[in-house]
């Protein structure tokens, strides 16, 4: 399905909506085939940097701590032992998890003007740690006896070790004493990596004088402590105020559910007929009526100069409260328009309206074309698009998210329009889509061609997945440790089905064999749950489930199940 995924020609898979496709390879040499089945999914943000305040364990009158939940101030003067502040946040298993402050490593002038940093005060450390104290990256700025030495840092229970061996990148100019960092570090737990991004700035947190980057094995470590800690040379009272700010922990997932097209119109395989214009409720007949362009594979109105108003409009009553809703429109437009307040336009739901106007421009209103937006508040009204005096046929994909009234994602031409991002639309319905023309003024002297060519309507709805095939799963065991609980699913197939269970010891040996339980019509495509009893202990043995056409038969359905 072309409107779900794309293919390249070295074969790389790009989502452009969700749902699901197969996707099918064939070998030049002898016609040979294999597919797999591609689900594209929304991503779930979840903010998990928590409302837990920075903390330090060890204040006195020489070091302090100054502290919210996003930003830690240590301030030390004269300190004989070294200070800390940390913060812990919900260990996530989320697939993957980014981290991101500001820090200031907060060197500080001495009495005659000089960088205590020169008088080889103290080391300071940023630290990340894991739920059970273990390191997982440490970096250090060392200043010693004999000045400053380079940046190390140090992986897991790996020694601590140079940037210039160990980092990529350049960071030079990070030595120095007040100086400004910007710290990323993306945790991928799916693949059990990590990459720390450091890049150095000047005062503004603008200009970059350097950067580090670092890609290392996590080995199964998920991030809960951020510690910064400063440990004394053996020359120095620590004066320094280390400074931690605009902190943010953000993970994502891949959200679960299924997707449903609830309307498809004018492509290859469902082109547009006469019998679909009744489909749309038409308003200002008198003014235009729609028609069928079947040459060009559209509906629109005629060319036309219009003394009014008209619409046509195409309702879904199948829109869920909690979906994420895509509109996938190919709008077709243009042609002079010379006078503002006269608009073309297409409208998702009752208020996002897009139109093209006077000085062939497109914008964008939120109120169903009341009026037109100004995000940018520079007294002009924003264009998303600028073209010339012809016709177009411009790709618009929005999605709605229904339970919290947003737009999640506006496109235009394939190019985001990031002020919708994210963007309010309360009491807004998201269930129908429009195209007509608007009217304001005198008539005028125009033609305007305005259709639809192609038009795609889905949703997502989080729950559990329907699945893409036969399948059987083991989800656990009951108290007596003598019954195996499983899931089973049977999709494409009619008929009996038998679940058999086996027991294996260490060494492969077959232990156990359970009857066959034979199930007649089962429920097809979707999950269902059920066990099978053995007489040995469970937990001394390797379990796999069997799912078969018949116990006669023994042709499997699926792979095994194993635990």
């Amino acid at each position: 399905d072309p409107a779900v995924a794309s293919v390249s020609s070295d074969g790389t898979v790009t989502g452009l909506s969700y749902g699901k496709t197969t996707v099918t390879a064939t070998t030049n040499d002898g016609g040979k085939t294999a597919s797999c089945i591609v689900k594209v999914k929304p991503i779930d943000i979840v903010d998990i940097t928590g409302n837990n305040e920075f903390t330090s364990s060890n204040t006195t009158e020489q070091t302090k701590l100054s502290s919210t939940a996003v930003s830690a101030t240590l301030t030390q003067t004269a300190a004989a032992e070294g200070g800390e502040f940390h913060k812990d946040f919900q260990v996530t298993d989320n697939d993957i998890a980014s981290l991101s402050f500001r820090f200031t490593t907060g060197g500080q002038k001495d009495a005659s003007g000089a960088w205590n940093w020169n008088g080889r005060e103290y080391t300071l450390y940023v630290a990340l740690l894991d739920d059970q104290g273990n390191n997982i990256l440490t970096v250090a700025q060392p200043y010693e006896e004999s000045g400053a030495a380079a940046m190390t840092s140090k992986v897991g229970n790996e020694e601590m070790k140079e940037f210039s061996t160990e980092w990529s990148g350049n960071i030079g100019d990070i030595k120095g004493s007040i100086k400004r960092w910007n710290v990323t570090v993306d945790f991928d737990y799916e693949n059990d990596t990590c990459t720390a991004r450091i890049v150095g700035t000047d005062g503004t947190w603008e200009v970059v004088n350097g950067d580090k980057t670092k890609t290392f094995a996590l080995n199964g470590a998920k991030l809960k402590t951020l510690k910064v800690y400063t440990e004394p040379n053996k020359n120095g009272k620590i004066t320094a105020t280390p400074k931690l700010e605009q902190l943010s922990y953000i993970a994502s997932t891949t959200a679960y559910g299924n997707t449903t097209a609830i309307y498809e119109k004018g492509t290859a395989t469902i082109p547009w007929s006469n019998a679909d214009l009744t489909d749309w409720t038409q308003a200002g007949t008198d003014i235009a009526s729609l028609a069928l362009d079947s040459e060009n594979g559209r509906i629109w109105y005629n060319a036309t100069q219009p003394t009014g108003g008209y619409s046509a409009t195409k309702t879904f009553s199948n829109i869920a409260d909690d979906a994420l809703v895509t509109y996938d429109v190919d709008w077709h437009f243009g042609s002079a328009v010379a006078r503002d307040g006269n608009f073309e336009y297409v409208q998702f739901g009752d208020k996002l309206r897009i139109g093209w106007t006077n000085g062939y421009v497109t914008w964008v209103s939120t109120d169903g074309g009341t009026t037109w937006n100004d995000n940018d508040s520079d007294g002009t009204t924003d264009s998303i698009f600028t073209g010339a005096n012809t016709t177009y046929t411009k790709n618009i994909k929005v999605i709605f998210d229904t339970k919290t009234n947003t737009i999640k994602s506006f496109k235009f031409d394939g190019n985001e329009i990031s002020a919708y991002t994210d963007y309010s639309l309360e009491g807004a319905a998201f269930d129908s889509v429009t195209f007509g023309f608007q009217r304001s003024g005198a008539a005028p002297a125009w033609a305007v061609p305005n259709g639809i060519d192609r038009i795609r309507v889905s949703q997502f709805v989080v729950g559990e997945e329907a699945p893409d095939i036969n399948e059987v799963k083991v989800t656990g065991t009951d108290a007596s440790n003598k019954k195996v609980n499983v899931s089973y699913a049977v999709v494409g197939y009619s008929g009996d089905i038998a679940l058999i269970g086996a027991l294996y010891d260490g060494k492969g040996k077959l232990v156990e064999v359970t009857p066959a339980k034979t199930i007649t019509n089962p429920t097809t495509d979707e999950f269902v749950s059920d066990s099978l009893t053995f007489e040995h202990d469970l937990q001394d043995y390797k379990i796999k489930v069997f799912m078969w056409d018949s116990i006669n038969g023994m042709v499997p359905l699926c792979d095994a199940a194993v635990r």
